[in-house]
């Protein structure tokens, strides 16, 4: 039975990445694009009523972000001591940590044809459409907006065993976080 359990606990931590990859993994580059052109439509149809010149309704899109996976892991040794409601342990561990840093620019249109994007799985909201909306856009002045992101997956393992009469063993833990930084300026600024 030990054994079944030791072996269910390093399958999990060997899973741990894959587990923490696959739940994080819509929240990429995709999933930002994809919603800033939503919000970028929705914006186009408020409007749609000021009838703002079409030279107008662009905006520059700059997203950078960072990624950091974090890997824990420690074994942990309880003593009890007899006739006595207290247990003695310890426990060693080690932590591991590495990031990177990400970022793409460009322009994209305000205009009612980003539509499809709305339709599309894993839409986060980010509030550039009432940052567009709620400025002087519509009356000639040029907007900032900018908005921050982060999202964590984390997946977690444990075993215990008695061993004679010492509880033993391992936990570990694995995650991955994701945090991107997202700013448009509409119109974009005229190179000069």
């Amino acid at each position: 039975m030990r054994l079944l359990m030791a072996l269910c606990w390093c399958a999990i931590m060997g899973a741990a990445p894959a587990l923490a990859e696959k739940r994080l993994g819509v929240f990429d580059g995709p999933v930002i694009e994809n919603s800033v052109a939503c919000e970028l439509y929705q914006a186009a149809t408020k409007l749609k009523r000021y009838n703002i010149d079409a030279t107008r309704m662009f905006a520059k899109l700059d997203v950078t972000g960072t990624e950091t996976r974090s890997t824990e892991g420690s074994f942990g040794l309880t003593i009890p001591i007899p006739f006595v409601p207290i247990k003695i342990g310890g426990s060693h561990g080690r932590t591991n940590k590495n990031g990177r840093g990400f970022g793409y620019h460009g322009q994209r249109n305000i205009n009612v044809g980003n539509r499809p994007n709305c339709d599309k799985r894993n839409i986060v909201e980010l509030g550039f459409a009432d940052c567009i909306i709620r400025s002087q856009f519509r009356n000639g002045d040029s907007v900032d907006c900018s908005e921050e992101v982060t999202a964590t997956s984390e997946t977690a393992a444990d075993f215990k065993a008695t061993v004679w009469i010492l509880d033993v063993g391992p936990s570990g833990k694995y995650s991955v976080t994701r945090n991107i930084t997202v700013k448009i300026t509409a119109p974009p600024p005229k190179d000069k």
